[in-house]
Order: structure tokens, then sequence, then C-alpha cells
């Protein structure tokens, strides 16, 4: 979840349909799809309360409409939801994955260059690796025994 959630309309809705919201994206599938009815949402949101589904259908239906609290142009107008046949889908959802994908391969990548960079710096620091240059150097005819560079 990013945290502009809070500067988005969503925000400005009573509290009960917030909850709904988040309890979706948490419950939400890879393919973007909630796969409950009003009922277990309700349940998830509120397990001890009798109007738990009643409430849960009003958040549905103003999740699944349009938003009316924004004049500028909005995908879906609006709408973050969408009845499916096993379910809810969330309009925006694998937009909002893919961003998350994005920022941690661009995490990922970080701390492979990092990790390269210090592997790199421990290998010219490394005493083997001087000593392996010295034998390359001596098998090669630079250097002689003693480690004396070979006059030509």
């Amino acid at each position: 979840m990013f945290s502009k959630i809070v500067d988005s309309s969503i925000w400005a809705e009573p509290d009960y349909i917030c909850k709904v919201f988040i309890t979706m994206l948490a419950l939400k599938d890879a393919d973007q799809v909630v796969r409950h009815n009003a009922y277990a949402i309700g349940l998830k949101c509120w397990p001890r309360d009798d109007k738990a589904e009643a409430k849960a259908l009003d958040a549905l239906k103003v999740l699944s409409s349009p938003d009316k609290k924004r004049i500028e142009p909005q995908p879906h107008e609006g709408r973050r939801i969408q009845k499916v046949v096993d379910g809810w889908l969330v309009l925006n959802g694998q937009v909002y994955e893919d961003m998350m994908r994005k920022i941690n391969r661009r995490a990922y990548k970080t701390d492979k260059q990092s990790e390269y960079r210090a592997n790199k710096l421990k290998l010219k620091s490394h005493p083997d690796t001087h000593t392996k240059f010295k034998v390359k150097q001596y098998e090669e005819g630079v250097i002689d025994h003693n480690g004396e560079q070979v006059q030509a």
C-alpha cells in the first residue's frame, strides 16, 4: 500500500468505507480479485457486529460507484472496485502492484550493485590476489624467483 492513499478522496469517505477498502486491498489475490461476498467482508471488518453485512454492502456500493468528490477525470470514473463472477475486482490494483514491483526491483538492483562493489574491493585488497598477480608475473617471465624485475 502506498502512503498516497491518504491523499485520495477515499480518505474523505466515512471510516467504515475506508476500512472495507483497505480490507479488500489486504484480501485481494494476485489477479486483483477479492473472492469474498459482502457477508464475509463484513465479518473480516467487524467480527462481532450484527450490522457488519449491511455496512459492507453500503461500502461496496460506494466503492463501485463513480467518485463524486473529485471533478478531474479519473480512471474508471473513480470507481475503486467492480463486481465480477467470483467476487470484487480492485480496478487499479494492477497499476499499484506494478509500481511496487518497480520499486522493489530498483531496491534489489541497488543492493546487488553494492554487494558487487564491496566484493570487488575485497578482491583488490585481499593478499591472495596480490600473490596470484606475482605468480602470474613470474610465469610470464616479468619477474624472477626473488620478485625482482627481469631485465630484457
